[in-house]
């Protein structure tokens, strides 16, 4: 089955089940838990079957705490250097007076690979594939796969898709839309009158709300028009769109790509978070964050900077506050995504990008999604406050364009024997 079938099936599937969900709610309650007789009469009779003995479940049990003790004792020694490792750059961070400490420190943060650093922005498409590319080419590899698709049996709700999708202009796409049902409505409703049923190509209306949309003419081709040279209000040839018949196979085949066109939603690519674990020396290289996290390129960002920067001054003490907060706004537009860090208790360093109107509950499943224990609850801080309201964007809680946050439990405990970070997350880091 296509994607793009499953996309709609799995559309549908959530109707059903918004459905019945409601219906359960209408029911629940009403229905009286069934007397211990009856229950006793229904449930099916268990059988033990007969097990090892207890001497086989003794000496079971005795190799397999032996083969987890080693096991436990191996991960335990791995967490212990990378907590010593980590441990020891920050003290050495913590100690710029000391020489020795400098030189050490210097010398490691020349050796720092340069993969620790963000390269980029880049997105994936997981309907598509597990491509992981910058967001021109993500968008590339979403139309020619589109534009494929168009060839297949399922060419029809593949023009849904389309439409929504490789046309940016969302009210062109309602309109769009809109025009399309009103035509097939008309079909549905007039089957008979033959003015329903033809479509003018050069009509203003429909040059102007469907010809030109990507996907339109597929879409309609798939509900049975065809593009015929018929005498236009001069007399002259010209193009139509003509449903040349209509019976009930085509009745069901118009309503329900009509219902797909109204379901369908675009296929957006999603940021990846370009997931890395750093030690804290690792943190503290000044890496310079890509042209992509800025409206503008990092170059004309710094010219316009140095330019403002007298008048800024000169100005400082003559500005209003609402002049000051008006500033402080524009300055923040100026950011599309924000390089996130968050430091843990044992100085391991989780980053992520996110897009500065994310919310702070996005960053939370992030880092929920790399915990060894992510139901467990915890909290962040920047600046020495806590980080509270998971509905407010990034951009306003002024997380941009590079920050650190600070993780901890929601009730600290002693230093446990596992890390904060699942055993495959931690794998990402280099040099241990």
């Amino acid at each position: 089955m296509s994607p793009i079938k499953q996309f709609f099936e799995k559309k549908a599937a959530d109707r059903k089940k918004k459905k019945a969900d409601a219906a359960h709610k209408l029911t629940e309650g009403l229905l009286r838990p069934r007397s211990r007789l009856l229950q006793a009469m229904t449930e099916p009779v268990k059988f033990e079957a007969s097990g090892p003995s207890d001497a086989q479940i003794a000496a079971g049990s005795v190799e397999l705490a032996s083969l987890e003790k080693l096991d436990k004792q191996e991960n335990n020694t791995s967490l212990n250097a990378i907590r010593a490792r980590a441990r020891k750059e920050m003290k050495q961070l913590s100690e710029p007076s000391s020489e020795g400490a400098v030189g050490n420190l210097q010398t490691a943060e020349a050796a720092l690979p340069s993969s620790l650093a963000t390269s980029g922005v880049f997105y994936t498409c997981p309907m598509i594939g597990p491509q992981v590319l910058p967001r021109k080419e993500i968008d590339q590899l979403i139309r020619d796969y589109l534009r494929e698709q168009l060839q297949g049996e399922d060419a029809g709700l593949t023009a849904c898709v389309v439409i929504h999708t490789l046309n940016k202009n969302k009210e062109k796409v309602q309109n769009c839309v809109d025009t399309i049902n009103r035509i097939l409505e008309n079909v549905i409703q007039h089957p008979t009158e033959e003015k329903y049923r033809k479509i003018r190509v050069m009509s203003t209306a429909f040059q102007e709300k469907v010809y030109y949309m990507e996907g339109s003419k597929e879409f309609l081709m798939a509900a049975g028009f065809q593009l015929v040279q018929l005498p236009g209000p001069d007399g002259n040839e010209e193009d139509y769109y003509v449903l040349m018949d209509f019976d009930e196979g085509k009745k069901e085949n118009i309503m329900m790509l009509r219902e797909a066109l109204n379901d369908a939603e675009a296929i957006r690519p999603e940021l990846d978070r370009s997931l890395r674990v750093l030690f804290p020396a690792d943190a503290r290289r000044k890496t310079e964050l890509p042209d992509e996290f800025y409206d503008l390129t990092a170059e004309e960002l710094k010219k316009e900077q140095e330019l403002r920067k007298h008048v800024v001054e000169q100005e400082l003490m003559l500005r209003t506050k609402a002049m000051r907060e008006r500033e402080a706004q524009r300055e923040k537009r100026k950011y599309r995504y924000t390089l996130i860090r968050i430091r843990f208790p044992d100085e391991i360093i989780l980053q992520g990008t996110f897009k500065v109107n994310e919310k702070l509950r996005d960053v939370t499943s992030f880092i929920q999604e790399a915990l060894e224990e992510p139901l467990r609850p915890f909290v962040l801080s920047f600046s020495g406050k806590k980080l509270v309201d998971q509905d407010v964007s990034l951009l306003d809680l002024e997380l941009i364009p590079s920050v650190t946050l600070h993780f901890n439990w929601d009730q600290p405990c002693a230093e446990s024997e596992t890390s904060f970070l699942k055993e495959t997350i931690l794998a990402l880091l280099e040099n241990v």
